[in-house]
């Protein structure tokens, strides 16, 4: 949650801990005592879409670097292999190992598998130029890459989701946060005290303004004085 959904949900666990405190000044059946259950169930909404919403960012960012080092390692890997080819002298491998234009993670992955299929008959060939395992080598660097842009695709889906799920709890919470105003000033209109705390639980925080920092002054430059000359004689 960002720093403007995180000082609402302060608020209404402010305006909670109130209702909580004087539980017995309202009806069980009263709009007031519907109206702070309401509140609970809010805030529990919230505690669980913003553990998801973090959730979810936390996964789409370890996705996003563990795709660019995926995709380098791909990179690496395959361009070996098309170095290998060109110096085979065997039938079948002189053109199909060329590395056509990458210009994306699909068109990698394409090229990737095709080397894969392409590099079964010949395996012990490869190999024998110091590319040990090169088979699952390459497949295993395949799955990684894949795996990585899953990841990152699905953290995005549940952080983007999480989100919007928040922005529909709060709007909730600050149509229950106008009605508990009403309710709790007509309740208490007589008691100055209650209506001091009333008034510090309902207040939403504003954001911290940040002073701007003085530029620095410019640097002092000392003019260097002219040579004296010397007159003839």
């Amino acid at each position: 949650m960002n720093d403007k959904t995180n000082r609402i949900h302060q608020t209404f666990i402010r305006m909670r801990d109130f209702g909580h405190d004087h539980a017995s000044d309202f009806a069980a059946d009263s709009l007031g005592k519907k109206s702070f259950t309401e509140l609970d169930g809010v805030i529990t909404e919230l505690d669980g879409h913003g553990a998801a919403q973090a959730s979810g960012f936390g996964r789409q960012r370890h996705g996003t670097k563990t795709r660019t080092e995926s995709r380098e390692d791909l990179r690496g890997l395959v361009a070996t292999i098309s170095r290998t080819a060109e110096v085979l002298e065997v039938r079948g491998v002189v053109g199909n190992f060329e590395l056509p234009p990458v210009r994306s993670d699909q068109a990698l992955l394409a090229c990737a598998r095709a080397f894969a299929a392409e590099l079964a008959p010949f395996v012990t060939q490869f190999e024998a130029h110091e590319l040990p395992g090169l088979a699952a080598n390459l497949n295993e660097k395949i799955a990684a890459l894949e795996e990585a842009i899953e990841e990152q695709a699905s953290g995005t889906g549940d952080h983007v989701a999480s989100r919007a799920a928040v922005d529909e709890v709060i709007e909730r919470g600050l149509d229950l946060r106008r009605t508990l105003d009403v309710i709790v000033r007509n309740k208490y209109a007589d008691d100055a005290a209650l209506m001091a705390k009333w008034v510090s639980a309902h207040h939403i925080e504003r954001a911290a303004v940040r002073t701007p920092q003085p530029p620095e002054p410019a640097p002092t430059v000392t003019p260097t004085p002219a040579p004296v000359e010397t007159p003839t004689k």
